[in-house]
């Protein structure tokens, strides 16, 4: 319960709601967690971050809009292009 709670505690902090484009850095256990209250609280979009191939595929398969393999792609360029759209 407490990595939820942290979790929780991080997004009010930040002020995630409906509309927002958000970052995750990373796809462990309590970037999934970001993920899944990201998509409950109405986010646009949720990017992650994940240099693990196995891990990007699972932050897809668990609600990620889009994963970015930092050592191969410009997340800020993937960043600012879907705050664009």
């Amino acid at each position: 319960m407490r990595p939820l709670a942290c979790v929780l505690r991080g997004q009010n902090a930040v002020n995630v709601h409906d509309g927002d484009v958000v970052v995750v850095m990373g796809a462990g256990p309590i970037g999934i967690l970001h993920v899944k209250l990201a998509n409950l609280r109405g986010a646009l979009r949720v990017i992650v971050s994940e240099s693990a191939a196995g891990r990007r595929l699972q932050a897809l398969a668990l609600g990620a809009d889009r994963v970015v393999d930092p050592v191969n792609e410009d997340l800020r360029a993937v960043v600012l292009a879907r705050k664009r759209q």
